[in-house]
């Protein structure tokens, strides 16, 4: 087949620069694309390894401040068992019957025809034995003498019994009491009693 370039010659030049600035065109749109393509990828690159370390150093933030509010959990738990160790220190303080009191407000209403054979206390209550000489009066005297001290109340006398022998009269006596000031001690709970064992089946 023969072909026949009927453009004139001017024509074709004309046609060839179009298309030779086409194709720079081109290759530059394709350059600029690609260079904004290299960009954005190494933005992203660079916004990932950002992120990466801030998540990272985010994370062990978390784990500082975790172990921190671990420590401040045991610190106030620490807190609030001394708190409830010194409050109960202070309430068996201030419960605790010391003896010093009791002795002294016995000697000094006790009298020379008054003798105590037994002292017993529970608590800020108090029982007392004695023997009363010459009239059961010196034994009521004596728990008179402890009720008008400040350091007891609700002193009561028990029953005087007459032990005399021969001449000289002797009269037994009890009586209880009571400090002043001082509260009950709560009543101590009995531990549980064990179950009982269910007995072996016995063998065939």
């Amino acid at each position: 087949m023969i072909k026949i370039n009927l453009l004139p010659h001017k024509k074709i030049k004309q046609v060839d620069k179009a298309v030779t600035r086409l194709r720079a065109l081109v290759i530059v749109v394709i350059v600029l694309v690609a260079l904004g393509l290299g960009y954005e990828t190494v933005h992203i690159y660079s916004m990932k390894s950002a992120l990466t370390k801030k998540a990272a150093a985010t994370t062990q933030m978390l784990d500082v401040l975790k172990k921190k509010a671990a420590e401040a959990e045991g610190y106030e738990k620490s807190r609030l068992e001394v708190q409830q160790k010194l409050k109960t220190i202070q309430e068996l303080n201030k419960r605790r019957i010391p003896m010093t009191p009791l002795l002294n407000g016995v000697n000094a209403a006790i009298t020379q025809n008054v003798w105590l054979t037994a002292l017993s206390v529970n608590g800020p209550e108090f029982s007392i034995t004695g023997i009363a000489s010459d009239s059961r009066k010196n034994a009521e005297a004596f728990a008179n003498a402890l009720q008008a001290l400040p350091t007891f109340t609700n002193v009561k006398m028990g029953d005087i019994k007459d032990i005399s022998k021969g001449t000289k009269e002797r009269y037994s006596f009890t009586l209880t009491g009571k400090l002043a000031g001082y509260e009950d001690l709560p009543p101590a709970t009995a531990p549980a009693p064990a179950p009982a064992k269910k007995p072996a089946p016995k063998k065939k």
